[in-house]
């Protein structure tokens, strides 16, 4: 099966909003439905070694404010681990909750 998939320039300095990065309530542990997004990102830094990004965690507002804040920060971790695993070099990658 072949995918084709449209590309467009990425201004620098802009933000790109990752959709259907998925977690299961109260958990940091990527959802394998989001790996199909995460590798067209990993397409993108392949392609362009002078992109750097950084990777902001959101939660709900469901808990404390402090669980969210940790929540979050771990949320972004697990995508920047997953970034490193597929050889995308950690200077170009920091990551906030």
């Amino acid at each position: 099966m072949q995918k084709i998939i449209t590309l467009e320039p990425i201004e620098r300095n802009k933000k790109l909003v990752l959709r259907n990065l998925l977690f299961q309530t109260n958990d940091f542990v990527l959802n394998e439905a989001s790996f199909s997004e995460l590798d067209n990102l990993v397409r993108i830094l392949h392609a362009d070694s002078t992109l750097r990004i950084r990777i902001t965690g959101h939660t709900d507002n469901v808990g404390s404010i402090k669980a969210n804040v940790e929540l979050s920060e771990k949320r972004a971790k697990s995508v920047y681990d997953y970034l490193v695993r597929k050889e995308i070099n950690a200077d170009r990658l920091e990551y906030k909750g």
